[in-house]
């Protein structure tokens, strides 16, 4: 994740540590409360917010990574998780929810599971997926890969992959991704093909899905309204 942080200004050490405490003063601050903190990595002194919010602001989370789902589960209202829904990818998104609530001593009846997932609805699927080869390599190389291997990538192709990207190689690192590795991680297909894993990820546990669509904006509003009128009046019955 250094590749991320980094340029934000951000360093990428201790991050699910500098997160936790994170949370705890956003939290605190987003519910008018005078704040101090005294930790490791942040220090607070009876700050509180110039202009209280009115209504309740509920804090989600972004991660794949085992520790930070615990940390979700334990302390946000909501995660959203990229792209490891399938094969044993819920499961191990859902225990380490349960991890963290435990800590806390709370239910995740009301807890937002968010599957932050890729879906296009296409008439040409393999053309579709040779052209989200590149955001497929950006997730091998963001991982972390133990969560990747979760939906059914082999080790030994994230290993592969990964080291011809480091070692400059985009085009045979792009080339090494197999079709199914892009179908392990995005919904992508004709409109039934698109009901049918959509709904899979709702009978799995995902309270939302939240379409990450990539292309311009007129190719996002396309995607959009075919997702609108021939998906979901099905997902929805």
């Amino acid at each position: 994740m250094a590749n991320v942080l980094t340029p934000l200004g951000i360093p990428p050490r201790n991050r699910v540590d500098r997160i936790q405490d994170a949370v705890v003063i956003i939290r605190d601050l987003l519910e008018g409360k005078e704040v101090s903190f005294e930790g490791t990595y942040d220090q607070l002194s009876h700050v509180r917010l110039h202009s209280a919010t009115s209504f309740h602001v509920p804090v989600y989370l972004g991660t794949r990574g085992a520790r930070m789902l615990a940390v979700a589960g334990e302390l946000a209202q909501g995660v959203l998780v990229e792209s490891i829904f399938w094969r044993d990818g819920m499961e191990h998104v859902r225990s380490r929810l349960r991890i963290g609530a435990a800590r806390s001593g709370r239910p995740l009846a009301d807890f937002d599971l968010v599957s932050w997932q890729v879906v296009l609805v296409t008439d040409d699927p393999r053309a579709t997926v040779e052209q989200l080869r590149p955001w497929v390599l950006r997730t091998f190389e963001n991982g972390p890969p133990e969560a990747i291997e979760l939906v059914g990538i082999e080790s030994d192709t994230i290993t592969r992959v990964r080291a011809l990207s480091a070692a400059g190689d985009r085009d045979s690192a792009l080339r090494a991704i197999p079709d199914s590795a892009v179908h392990s991680l995005m919904v992508i297909g004709r409109p039934r093909e698109v009901i049918e894993r959509l709904k899979i990820l709702a009978n799995g546990g995902a309270r939302t899905v939240s379409i990450l669509s990539i292309g311009g904006v007129d190719e996002t509003v396309r995607n959009l309204r075919r997702i609108a009128v021939e998906v979901m009046p099905e997902v929805n019955r």
